[in-house]
C-alpha cells in the first residue's frame, strides 16, 4: 500500500493535487465561528475561509508576491469571487 492509497479511499490524482494539508487547533467556539462565517457566504469548504485569512496576512504583512498571488492554493477562492 502507498501513501496514495488508504484504505476505503479512492486512488488520488496526483496532478489535481494542490499541496499538503495544514491544520489548526481550534476551540468550539471558533469552530462554531467559522461554520457560521461559511453559511453566511455560502462557502461549503471551511478551507476556504482559512485559506481567505491566509491570502489576507500575507498580504497585510507584504509577503504577496506576484507568483505567490498566482499560486493554486487560491483557486478556490477565485471561483467562489472572494478574490
Amino acid at each position: 500500500m502507498t501513501a496514495d492509497r488508504l484504505p476505503g479511499r479512492p486512488l488520488k490524482d496526483a496532478v489535481k493535487k494542490v499541496g499538503w494539508p495544514e491544520r489548526a487547533l481550534v476551540t468550539l467556539q471558533v469552530k462554531q465561528a467559522l461554520t457560521d462565517a461559511c453559511e453566511r457566504h455560502g462557502i461549503e469548504n471551511r478551507s476556504d475561509v482559512l485559506r481567505l485569512a491566509l491570502f489576507q496576512f500575507f498580504l497585510r504583512e507584504k509577503m504577496m508576491t506576484p507568483e505567490l498571488a498566482a499560486d493554486e492554493t487560491w483557486a478556490s477562492l477565485r471561483e467562489l469571487g472572494l478574490l
